[in-house]
């Protein structure tokens, strides 16, 4: 059925677009897009006459997306780019394709704006918050608003708040009007409320941008008093798409959509929302040089009478209060990674020492200690002679080695030991992105 789609909606648009007729020769596309399927191969809808071969060249907007093979278009990823073909010697005699290419399945898009409740006078993007992407462009879709007087569509995907109210929005995939997917989006004036009257948190990005390029930074703003904001909390439901600092900086890891949440410490019922999407990879991060950073600004920290402390606490919220008030040093090993936009996937979170170790022995990136010698964003792990403590290493003479813990003499700290120390059993020496001083 959805070949049909394609197949009806490519023939609606069989019109020449771009002709460029030169002395009897003819350089013109079909359509203005194209779909296909990555299960599929079709041929460059394009038609070529009177120009030898090596008269033209093909220009691929975005290699990643698809490849060209004798005119034929071989899917590479989901995506959407630009297919020009052009005369070397004259590159104005062009034309141009927009071509999709969608996942065999496509599936319901999950809509949203990036600000799910909306207040009078706001602009928000739409998005797909799908955990998992919907398999095809967001420019595949049709947009429909059924309450203009609410909200309006504006270009670029930008709703504009206009009114206290309601309005439904759906998005339908063009090629396929199956694949469909709609939500409510509230509007209000004021303060908005959810079930049993439990009041909503406004938040917003600054500038209201709604993309975030992987390995940068965007503030969030909660619609709060600065002292109330102590009594809240920040999370992210993806910490490999991004991560979210204590003070919340979002921080993006991996293409996706990043949902963050800000709760209230004292009822969980009470919370923020808002989206963000992430794009791209990160490009020449010191990610080493932020780790390290984040360490530093606690040195000094100390746990509370009763165990707890704020690392406890962040690591309670995605695993469980019981880790709350628990011995520490593996849990501030992993804050530090969030607050440094680390994803969950170079360094995943840990509480326990042991287990650390074995994820990244799992990985194949822990080292033992003799046959290792440490450097700058490795982990420490003492597991020998009955220890279990693990740190951060800020660096390495080739004599000894130089660390910030956590949960050391119940406090953050500096230390030093000997590389032969007779407790410390290894370090794991996480997968960063490449990285070049000044870009070298």
């Amino acid at each position: 059925m959805k070949k049909f789609y394609i197949l009806l909606y490519a023939l609606f648009a069989l019109a020449f677009v771009g002709c460029n007729g030169v002395e009897g020769r003819t350089l013109a596309s079909f359509s203005e897009e194209f779909a296909i399927y990555m299960n599929e191969v079709a041929q460059l809808p394009v038609e070529i006459a009177g120009y030898e071969e090596d008269e033209l060249e093909y220009i691929v907007s975005d290699p990643a997306v698809l490849e060209l093979e004798d005119l034929n278009i071989r899917p590479l990823s989901v995506g959407a780019t630009d297919v020009t073909v052009r005369v070397k010697k004259k590159p104005k005699i062009a034309t141009t394709v927009r071509i999709y290419v969608l996942r065999e399945f496509v599936a319901t898009p999950k809509v949203r704006t990036q600000y799910p409740i909306m207040k009078v006078g706001q602009t928000a993007k739409l998005l797909f918050a799908n955990m998992v992407p919907v398999g095809a462009p967001i420019e595949c879709f049709e947009w429909e608003n059924s309450n203009d007087s609410v909200a309006v569509i504006e270009d670029g995907l930008m709703v504009r708040a206009l009114k206290a109210g309601t309005t439904t929005i759906t998005a339908t995939l063009k090629y396929d009007p199956n694949v469909s997917g709609s939500f409510e989006l509230v509007v209000t004036e004021g303060a908005a409320y959810r079930g049993d009257n439990i009041p909503v948190v406004f938040l917003r990005t600054e500038n209201d941008q709604a993309t975030l390029p992987a390995g940068e930074e965007l503030q969030l703003f909660a619609d709060l008093d600065e002292d109330e904001l102590d009594n809240y909390y920040w999370k992210s439901t993806n910490c490999a798409v991004a991560c979210v600092g204590e003070n919340g900086n979002l921080m993006g890891c991996s293409p996706g959509i990043a949902e963050i949440y800000l709760y209230s410490k004292i009822n969980k019922k009470i919370y923020g929302l808002v989206f963000v999407e992430v794009t791209g990879r990160p490009d020449n991060v010191d990610y080493v040089g932020r780790l390290i950073a984040a360490a530093e600004k606690e040195l000094g920290t100390r746990e509370a009478g009763n165990g707890y402390t704020k690392y406890g606490f962040w690591y309670g919220t995605y695993y469980g209060d019981y880790f709350t008030n628990l011995a520490w040093c593996a849990m501030f090993v992993s804050w530090c990674a969030n607050e440094a936009g680390i994803s969950s996937t170079i360094i995943p979170p840990y509480a326990n020492v042991e287990t650390g170790k074995s994820n990244f022995l799992n990985k194949k990136i822990y080292h033992f200690r003799e046959d290792y010698v440490p450097k700058a964003g490795d982990l420490i792990f003492f597991l020998r002679d009955g220890a279990s403590h693990t740190g951060i290493v800020t660096g390495c003479d080739g004599t000894k080695v130089y660390t910030i813990e956590g949960n050391t003499s119940n406090m953050v700290a500096r230390r030093s030991y000997d590389l032969n120390y007779r407790t410390i059993d290894g370090y794991a020496s996480p997968n960063y992105p490449p990285y070049t001083p000044d870009g070298e």
